[in-house]
């Protein structure tokens, strides 16, 4: 499998790349062209694949924070900061789904995915407003 190259490192670097992706898309870049990158397949990185985060028991070393960019942007579009609006949350989402990496983020996040087949609701939870419906 390949990843993007920006997710691997140690986790302040790798959170600090992302929320300038982020902020790639809160000035009108569309996901994928906020986090396109050099594609490194999985043999060739240094440290685990990180599915669900953060954990201080991954330390100071570097790994592939899968779980970043989904969570960042989660984060950002939580209404309480001015950086995303929140109704993006399910375009973002349909988005990651388009490579296999962000399909993998998605599958770590439990708190972000959707509960049933396509065109429901979101799960209940404090990260996901159940009202919000999937994008078509």
């Amino acid at each position: 499998m390949l990843f993007s190259a920006f997710l691997n490192g140690i986790t302040r670097s790798v959170e600090a790349k992302t929320r300038r992706r982020i902020r790639g898309i809160g000035k009108g870049a569309s996901r994928s062209q906020a986090f396109e990158d050099e594609l490194v397949g999985a043999a060739e990185l240094p440290g685990l694949i990180v599915l669900h985060g953060l954990s201080p028991l991954l330390g100071g070393t570097s790994h592939t924070h899968l779980y970043l960019p989904l969570l960042e942007a989660w984060d950002a579009t939580d209404g309480t900061g001015p950086l995303l609006d929140p109704t993006l949350r399910p375009a973002l989402y349909a988005n990651a789904l388009e490579t296999a990496w962000g399909t993998l983020s998605a599958l770590g996040q439990p708190g972000l995915r959707p509960s049933r087949a396509a065109g429901s609701s979101w799960p209940m939870s404090a990260r996901c407003p159940p009202d919000v419906p999937l994008a078509k």
